[in-house]
Order: structure tokens, then C-alpha cells, then sequence
């Protein structure tokens, strides 16, 4: 494995964290909102 695959695959690591959590974040905010947070019409 050489230096750019290594930096590619520890770039392509990072974004998938970042999406992972992200997804993970709206997820769980939009759960706890709904559950916690009455939306009246």
C-alpha cells in the first residue's frame, strides 16, 4: 500500500464517519422531537 492509497483510504474513512454521524444525528434529534415535542396543528 502506498501514500496516496493510504491517504485515500483514510479520507474516505473520515467521510464516512462524518455521514454515518450525521445521519445517526438527524435521526435521533428528529426521534427525540417527535417524542418529546407535541406539534400542535
Amino acid at each position: 500500500m502506498n501514500t496516496s492509497q493510504l491517504l485515500f483510504s483514510i479520507a474516505l474513512g473520515a467521510v464516512t464517519l462524518v455521514v454515518v454521524g450525521f445521519a445517526i444525528y438527524v435521526v435521533s434529534t428528529t426521534l427525540w422531537g417527535d417524542k418529546w415535542v407535541r406539534r400542535s396543528k
